[in-house]
């Protein structure tokens, strides 16, 4: 499973707030199985890898996952060397 990232948007789903974002909301995820997804599953797929929820029963097998928590970019700062001008 290491081939895939650990985050990754979910097709339709809303962000933490409830406001839609396109592409749908960015997190982490549980694998539930290799196999093939049911009417309203989500499912990894794509060059990008994202994840897509079945309009239908698929016919084909795919890495079928749930969302467990929303992800949150987080930007820090750690102290650089001293100014000294």
């Amino acid at each position: 499973m290491s081939a895939f990232p650990n985050v990754v948007p979910f097709e339709g789903l809303a962000q933490e707030d409830g406001s839609a974002f396109y592409g749908g909301a960015e997190c982490f995820y549980e694998v539930l199985g290799f196999r093939r997804p049911r009417k309203g599953e989500f499912y990894l797929s794509g060059a990008v890898v994202a994840a897509y929820r079945a309009k239908s029963d698929l016919a084909q097998e795919f890495h079928v996952v749930r969302p467990t928590y929303y992800a949150r970019r987080v930007t820090s700062y750690e102290r650089g060397r001293e100014v000294t001008s």
